[in-house]
C-alpha cells in the first residue's frame, strides 16, 4: 500500500492505522487572496485515502492537494513555511516515483499538487509571507541545488500554466540577483546561476526576464552589477571589487569578498595549500562560467530577446570603459571579476565561428554602421577624423553571408577585452605581482616593529596578508590555462582578420605602399592595443600557453606586419608598444623557443631587422623618454635577431640603404647622451654617499639621481653592446661626413673619460650593474672596427677624424686604455689592434698639424657658425639665412629635422648652395698657401 509512504512523505505518523491516522480539525486562516480551490471538510486524511481511486490522476490531485494544505496549515506560524514543507515533500515524492513504479498515478499527482500550492505560495494567495518564502527557496538551492532547480523548473511550468509567471517568479528572479550580490562568492552563486538557467529555459520567463524592470537599471557599471538581474551573477568572483561609497576597507581601495579562500587563522596559507585552493577555485569559477554562458545563450536563442540582451552586454562595456584608463574611479565600476566573467561568456559565444574560423560571417564595416553597438571615441589606426566621418557616410551594405549576431559578439569581445582582459593583466603585474610591494610592507612593518607601533603593525601583517591572497586569487581565475587560452584563440582569430583586411602585396620597407583603405584604417587603436597590451603578459606569466597554441603563428605575423609596413599604424607610440610585446615575447625569461623561432624563420618576419632600425629613426619625432623606452626594447630584439644568420645577412644587406646612415647617427648620439649622463648621475651618487647626513632636499635629489642611473645605464650598455656588434660588418654608413666626425669625438671623449673615472664612482657604477672594464674594452672594440684594422683595407676617413678631434684626443689616455686591455684576456687581439690603430692616428695628427689653419687666422664668414672649423661647402639655410657647412647642418639633420637657430622646419632639399662663399674660401686658401 502506498498510504504508508505517503505519511512519510507528508510527515505523518506511520504506519496508518485507524487510531494513528485520525485527523485534526484545523481552522482554515484569514487569507488576502481567495483560494482557487474549496479545501476538504474532512480531515481524516486515511479515509480520504482509502476513498480515492489511485489510478484516477485528477482526483489523486484533488485529494493530495487538500492533505498538503490542512498539513502545512495545522502547524500555525510557528511552523516551516509553505515552500520548505513542499519542497521536501516534493524530493520525497521524487524519490518514490522512481522507487515505487506501480503507483506512478499517485506519485505524479503528489507531485503536481506541492507544485500547484508552492505557486501559490510563491503568490501570496495561500496566506504566505513571500520575503521567507523567497529566503527558504533560496536556501534550498544553496543546499540542495539539484533538487530545487527541478522543483523550481516544474513551479515554473505550473505557473505558466496558471498564468501567474510574471507574480510568482519576476520577485524570484530579484532575490537571487540579491543573494548572489550578497555573498559574491563562487561557490554559493554556482547554484544561484542554476537556478537562474532553471528559470530562462522556459520562454515565457525568458521573455519576461528582458523586460523586466532591473534588467537594464540606470547608473554606473557597479550599479549594473549590483542592481541588474544578471549582474550580480556575473559579478561572483573572489577578486577584489570596488568598495562602496565611504565603506572603509582593508587599504582603502578594495574589498576582498574572496580572501577567505587563502587565509586561515589570520595567516595567508602556503605550498601546496595554496595549489589545492587554487586548483579547487578554477574548478568552481570554470563551472559558474559554463553556467552564465548558458544562460546568456538561452536568451539569445529567441531573436525577439536578442536585441535586449546585446545592449545589455553593451552597457555593461560601455558603464566600464574608464577601467581602460590608467587611473579608473574603481568605485564606479563593476568589478574585475564582472568583467572577467562577462569576458568569458563573449568568448563562449564567439568560439564556434573562432574554432571553425569563418571570416566570411563578419560584417567588417559593422563599427562605422548606426545601428553599432558598440562605441569609441578613439582614434583611428590610419584614418584622420574628417576621413573616419566620411568613411561612416559611405558605408556599403553589409556582404551577403554576413551574420548580425556573429559580428556583433565579435566586436563585442574586442571592447570586452579592452576593459577587462588587457588592462586587468596589466595591473596585475604593477599592483599585485610587483616584488616591490610586498617587499615594502615588509619594510614597513620592520619599522613599526622597531619603532614598537604595534597597531601598526597588526595593520600591515593583515595588509601582507591579503596582498598574498589578493595575488593568489588572480592566480586561481585570471590565470586558468583554459582560460587563456580562450583569450589567445580570439586574439589569433581577430590576427588573421586584420590581416585579411589589408591590401595583397603590402611587405616591410615598401617605397611604394597599397593604399590602405576602410573598414581597416577606420578601425579603433585599442583593437592592437589589446594584442601589445596582453602579450607581455602571456609571455611574463605563463608562457606555456603561447608555445602550445597554433595561433602564435598569425599573432606573430601581424605583429611584424604592423611594425615593418609604416602605412599601418600612424601613431608612433602604439607601434612602440608593439615593439615592446616583440620583445617580451623574443626575451622572454624564461626564453620561449618556439615563439621567438617564428620570429626568426616566418618568411613575413625576415625583414623585422631593417623594419626596426627603421622605428628607431623614427622614434625620434616622439617624446624623449618614450623614444628612449622604444629603442631599449628594438635593441633587445635587434640583439636576438643578429645571433640568426638570415636574419643578420637582411641587416647587412639593408645597410646601405638611406636611411642606415640616420640609424647610426642617432645610436651614436645615444651612446653620447646616455654615458653623459651616466657620468653625471653617479658622480652626484658619491658625492652624496661621502655626505654624514642628507636634507630632505638632498635626499630628493640624491633618489633622482639613482632612479637616473638606474634608466641611463640599462639603455646606455644596450646601445653600446648595439654599436659594437653593428660594426663588426657595418662600417661604411659610420664613414659618412656626417657621422664619422660624431663618432670619433665619442669614442675620443668616453675612453678618456673612463681612464680618469675614480675608485668611488666606478664603484658606484658597479652598484648599477655597469661594468666600466667591459665598456672600455667595446669603445676600443668600436674603433677597430670601424677603422678596419685587421680586415683592412684601414679607413683613412675615421683615422683622419680621429686625429682632427682635438678637444678629446689625449694619447697618454689612448696608451692607458691600451695598458687596461692587454691586461684582459678576452681582449688580447683588440689591444693588438688598438696600438696599431694609436700609431696610425697619431702620424695623421702629424700630418694634420702641419696642413692645418689656426682658427684665429680664418676670417669669420668662412667659419662654421657651430664647428667654428672653416667650411668646405657652404650652404645657406633658407628661413634664418645662416650659411653653414654642409656637413655640419647634415649631420643635423640627421637627428633633427629643422634650422638649429630658430627651430624652423628644415630637409636637405631646403639646403641652398652658396657657391659664391666657396670660391672665396678656395681662393683665400690659394692666397695663404702663396
Amino acid at each position: 500500500m502506498p498510504l504508508a509512504s505517503l505519511a512519510s512523505v507528508f510527515g505523518l505518523p506511520s504506519p496508518p492505522t485507524t487510531e494513528t491516522l485520525q485527523g485534526r480539525t484545523v481552522s482554515k486562516p484569514n487569507l488576502p487572496h481567495k483560494l482557487p480551490f474549496e479545501p476538504s471538510v474532512s480531515h481524516d486524511w486515511s479515509a480520504a485515502l482509502r476513498a480515492t481511486d489511485f489510478e484516477d490522476e485528477a482526483k489523486c490531485f484533488d485529494c493530495v492537494r487538500d492533505i498538503l494544505w490542512q498539513m502545512w496549515t495545522v502547524s500555525g506560524p510557528a511552523g516551516p513555511s509553505a515552500l520548505a514543507y513542499l519542497a521536501v515533500c516534493h524530493a520525497n515524492l521524487v524519490a518514490l516515483r522512481s522507487l515505487a513504479p506501480g503507483h506512478l498515478t499517485l506519485w505524479t499527482a503528489a507531485a503536481r499538487a506541492t507544485v500547484a500550492l508552492a505557486n501559490l505560495a510563491l503568490l501570496g494567495a495561500v496566506g504566505t509571507d513571500v520575503s521567507m518564502e523567497h529566503a527558504q527557496l533560496l536556501g534550498w538551492i544553496a543546499t540542495q541545488p539539484g533538487p530545487a532547480c527541478e522543483f523550481l523548473a516544474a513551479i515554473v511550468a505550473e505557473a505558466a500554466t496558471c498564468g501567474t509567471l510574471t507574480d510568482a517568479l519576476d520577485p524570484v528572479l530579484g532575490a537571487i540577483a540579491d543573494a548572489a550580490y550578497a555573498d559574491c562568492r563562487p561557490d554559493s552563486v554556482l547554484p544561484l546561476a542554476r537556478a537562474v538557467l532553471t528559470c530562462v529555459c522556459h520562454d515565457e520567463l525568458a521573455n519576461n526576464m528582458v523586460q523586466h524592470a532591473r534588467w537594464l537599471p540606470a547608473g554606473t557599471g557597479r550599479d549594473l552589477a549590483a542592481s541588474s538581474l544578471l549582474g550580480p551573477l556575473l559579478a561572483a568572483s573572489s577578486l577584489p571589487r570596488a568598495p562602496a561609497p565611504s565603506r572603509p576597507t582593508i587599504v582603502g581601495i578594495f574589498e576582498f569578498p574572496g580572501s577567505q579562500y587563502f587565509v586561515a587563522n589570520g595567516s595567508a596559507l602556503a605550498g601546496p595549500a595554496v595549489e589545492n585552493v587554487i586548483r579547487s577555485l578554477r574548478v568552481t569559477v570554470a563551472t559558474l562560467r559554463t553556467t552564465l554562458h548558458d544562460i546568456f545563450r538561452k536568451l539569445l536563442s529567441n531573436a525577439a530577446r536578442r536585441d535586449q540582451v546585446l545592449q545589455f552586454i553593451a552597457a555593461a562595456i560601455s558603464r566600464n570603459s574608464t577601467r581602460a584608463h590608467s587611473m579608473p574611479d574603481v568605485s564606479r565600476l563593476g568589478g574585475d571579476g564582472f568583467l572577467l566573467n562577462l569576458l568569458s561568456v563573449l568568448l563562449k559565444l564567439c568560439e564556434p565561428f573562432v574554432k571553425q574560423q569563418k571570416f566570411d560571417k563578419i560584417d567588417d564595416f559593422y563599427l562605422l554602421r548606426p545601428t553599432c553597438l558598440f562605441t569609441t571615441t578613439d582614434a583611428a589606426l590610419t584614418a584622420t577624423a574628417e576621413e573616419t566621418a566620411q568613411a561612416r557616410l559611405a558605408v556599403p551594405v553589409a556582404a551577403a553571408g554576413t551574420n548580425a549576431f556573429i559580428t556583433a559578439a565579435f566586436f563585442g569581445t574586442m571592447h570586452a577585452l579592452r576593459v577587462s582582459a588587457t588592462p586587468i593583466a596589466e595591473s596585475l603585474f604593477r599592483d599585485w605581482f610587483a616584488p616591490d610591494r610586498v617587499n615594502a610592507v615588509h619594510h614597513a612593518i620592520a619599522q613599526a616593529r622597531a619603532a614598537n607601533n604595534q597597531m601598526a603593525v597588526a595593520g600591515l601583517t593583515k595588509l601582507l596578508v591579503d596582498t598574498v591572497a589578493v595575488k593568489n586569487q588572480y592566480h586561481a581565475e585570471l590565470g586558468d590555462p583554459a582560460f587563456l587560452d580562450q583569450v589567445l584563440q580570439f586574439l589569433g582569430y581577430t590576427a588573421r582578420w586584420l590581416l585579411n583586411l589589408l591590401p595583397p602585396g603590402l611587405a616591410p620597407l615598401q617605397p611604394r605602399a597599397p593604399a590602405i583603405v576602410a573598414p581597416y584604417s577606420t578601425l579603433p587603436d585599442f583593437i592592437i592595443e589589446n594584442f601589445a597590451r596582453l602579450l607581455p603578459f602571456f609571455a611574463n606569466y605563463d608562457g606555456s600557453v603561447l608555445e602550445d597554441s597554433p595561433d602564435s603563428q598569425h599573432i606573430v605575423a601581424l605583429l611584424v606586419t604592423l611594425v615593418g609596413v609604416k602605412s599601418t599604424l600612424t601613431n608612433p607610440y602604439l607601434r612602440g608598444e608593439l615593439v615592446k610585446a616583440i620583445a617580451a615575447l623574443v626575451c622572454s625569461s624564461p626564453p620561449l623557443p618556439r615563439t621567438a623561432a617564428r620570429f626568426f624563420t616566418d618568411p613575413a618576419a625576415l625583414h623585422l631587422g631593417p623594419s626596426l632600425m627603421q622605428f628607431y629613426v623614427d622614434a625620434e619625432t616622439t617624446d624623449f623618454y618614450g623614444k628612449l623606452s622604444m629603442r631599449r626594447n628594438i635593441q633587445q630584439i635587434v640583439a636576438e635577431l643578429w645571433r640568426m644568420p638570415l636574419p643578420r645577412r637582411e641587416i647587412v644587406r639593408f645597410s646601405s640603404d638611406a636611411f642606415f646612415v640616420r640609424f647610426a647617427m642617432l645610436m651614436t648620439n645615444d651612446v653620447i647622451f646616455l654615458l653623459d649622463e651616466g657620468r653625471e648621475a653617479v658622480h652626484k651618487i658619491s658625492a652624496f654617499k661621502e655626505k654624514p647626513y642628507l636634507t630632505d632636499s638632498e635626499e630628493g635629489d640624491f633618489a633622482r639621481a639613482r632612479q637616473t642611473a638606474h634608466a641611463v645605464f640599462a639603455l646606455g650598455k644596450g646601445s653600446m653592446h648595439m654599436l659594437c656588434y653593428i660594426t663588426e660588418e657595418i662600417v661604411e654608413p659610420f664613414l659618412c661626413a656626417e657621422v664619422v666626425g660624431r663618432l670619433a669625438a665619442m669614442l675620443d671623449c668616453n675612453i678618456a673619460a673612463l681612464i680618469d673615472t675614480s675608485d668611488a664612482d666606478a664603484a658606484v657604477a658597479a652598484e648599477f650593474g655597469l661594468d666600466l672594464i667591459q665598456m672600455l674594452s667595446q669603445l676600443c672594440t668600436v674603433a677597430v672596427q670601424v677603422a678596419q684594422i685587421a680586415r683592412g683595407p684601414v679607413k683613412t676617413a675615421f683615422i683622419d677624424a680621429l686625429a682632427r678631434e682635438v678637444r678629446y684626443y689625449n694619447k697618454v689616455k689612448m696608451m692607458r686604455a691600451h695598458a687596461v686591455l692587454r691586461t684582459l684576456a678576452t681582449a688580447a687581439a683588440v689591444a693588438q689592434q688598438f696600438a696599431a690603430l694609436i700609431d696610425l692616428v697619431e702620424k695623421q695628427r702629424a700630418l694634420v698639424e702641419e696642413t692645418d689653419i689656426a682658427t684665429e687666422d680664418i676670417p669669420d664668414e668662412f667659419l662654421d657658425p657651430i664647428m667654428c672649423e672653416l667650411m668646405k661647402d657652404p650652404v645657406e639655410l633658407p628661413v634664418s639665412h645662416t650659411i653653414i657647412d654642409r656637413s655640419t647642418i647634415s649631420a643635423h639633420l640627421l637627428s633633427t629635422p629643422e634650422d638649429p637657430f630658430n627651430r624652423a622646419p628644415l630637409a636637405l632639399a631646403d639646403l641652398i648652395p652658396r657657391p659664391d662663399i666657396k670660391q672665396r674660401i678656395a681662393e683665400w686658401l690659394a692666397s695663404r698657401q702663396k
